[in-house]
């Protein structure tokens, strides 16, 4: 997939791109934008192309009313000094969407067993967009030629 944009609370752009792998794991991996402490976000907008389908897909999906009190309940029980706090959003390339929140222990020596993590919304369909997938050909053969998909046509 490549990740067009990805913007939250319809103010704050997150760097973007191609990822691989990932959203199929929980919580799921793949491409990373470290951006520094934000105030908890209400909702994330993202437009991406799949390689895999030739399909463009959008989407807008509002996190939870209550992740105010859950991130200070969070915060509380996975204190910054020992974790790291990050707000995961995945986009699938059948246009799926999710977001999921983790607290990654910096002080427990890799154990990762530590860790928090739970999911704040799943499964949320994207729209099917407008778009030109000729201007992904060369991307989407690449991938193709190395076996990491099959051929789209």
């Amino acid at each position: 997939m490549w990740v067009e944009e990805v913007i939250v609370d319809q103010s704050w752009r997150v760097p973007a791109g191609g990822i691989e792998h990932g959203f199929d794991q929980h919580p799921p991996m793949g491409g990373v934008a470290v951006l520094g402490p934000k105030p908890a976000p209400s909702s994330v907008h993202a437009r991406w192309f799949s390689y895999r389908t030739q399909t463009f897909y959008d989407v807008t999906v509002s996190l939870p009313e209550d992740l105010d009190d859950k991130l200070r309940k969070w915060y509380r029980d996975y204190p910054l000094d020992d974790y790291s706090h990050t707000l995961i959003v995945g986009f699938s390339g059948k246009g799926e969407a999710l977001a999921w929140w983790k607290a990654f222990c910096s002080t427990c020596n890799y154990d990762r067993s530590h860790d928090f993590h739970t999911p704040l919304i799943e499964n949320v369909q994207a729209d099917v967009v407008e778009g030109d997938p000729s201007g992904y050909r060369l991307q989407t053969q690449e991938l193709v030629d190395e076996g990491s998909m099959p051929s789209p046509w």
